[in-house]
């Protein structure tokens, strides 16, 4: 039964990511749970917001230290540019265990726009980046906009995931409006290590996935930031947590309904 519940693990992912490549070796189990178990996992995802050169300088080498994967999601039509990441920058990021992720075409606010701009902002971003041979599956909503005429654009654009900045805890996945939660820039009176792991153990109590909205170039990404990030990493896989990608999340929750015969 656990080599059925794998395989439907993987082969989930390799959907997910809309290729034919091998499952990478740092997709959690979702089955580690004890035998029978119908409890999820609890999953942690790091999200970091607009594709700057500092998802290689200042995250990747926690990303390295600790062995974890990250998330940086990028506005397409700023790759290449000065403090943005290149292409061979973003493959870099891949070659390490990151997802990319499309945060549209030019960063706009989405809720005014006619349904012309819209679709162009979701469907060219996804085209331009996945030139890049970048496997592109879900969408960072720009400022957290979002609705449901924004979600149906997202899915049929081919997207699987919806992002936003709501704060909150995912315990049952709305795909096309998963919710953040803040750290380091935009988190005000919360930016501080104990608040993100009072956040983690929510998640833990929850059986939920927190997603962590980062913003590594802004001037409140502090280095105490950076500390707070490393100790907020070790203390939710010290309470069994699984740090993943947003594909590979979607990927265990999957698992986890096949698992359940949902």
């Amino acid at each position: 039964m656990r080599s059925v519940l794998q395989a439907a693990a993987g082969l989930a992912l390799v959907l997910l990511m809309g290729c034919s490549s091998p499952v990478p070796s740092s997709l959690p189990d979702p089955l580690t749970q004890p035998s029978g178990s119908s409890v999820p996992v609890t999953l942690i995802t790091f999200v970091a917001d607009d594709g700057h050169i500092e998802d290689i300088t200042r995250l990747l080498p926690i990303s390295q230290e600790l062995n974890v994967p990250m998330v940086s999601a990028v506005i397409s039509q700023q790759v290449g540019s000065t403090g943005f990441l290149n292409a061979a920058q973003g493959r870099q990021l891949i070659d390490a265990g990151w997802e990319i992720a499309s945060h549209t075409l030019s960063h706009p606010h989405l809720l005014p726009l006619t349904d012309t701009q819209l679709a162009r902002e979701i469907q060219e971003s996804k085209a331009r980046l996945e030139a890049f041979g970048w496997p592109i599956q879900a969408l960072v909503y720009p400022y957290g906009d979002q609705d449901s005429r924004i979600q149906q654009f997202t899915q049929q654009a081919g997207y699987k995931a919806g992002v936003g900045t709501q704060s909150g805890i995912n315990v049952t996945p709305q795909r096309l409006a998963l919710q953040r939660v803040a750290m380091g820039a935009y988190a005000g009176k919360a930016a501080a290590e104990s608040n993100y792991k009072a956040r983690v153990d929510e998640a833990l109590k929850a059986h939920g996935w927190l997603i962590f909205m980062l913003h590594p170039w802004h001037p409140d990404h502090t280095e105490a930031q950076q500390n707070a990030l490393r100790a907020t990493i070790r203390y939710a896989q010290s309470g069994g947590a699984q740090v993943v990608t947003l594909s590979q999340g979607l990927a265990v929750r999957d698992a986890e309904a096949v698992r359940a015969g949902q």
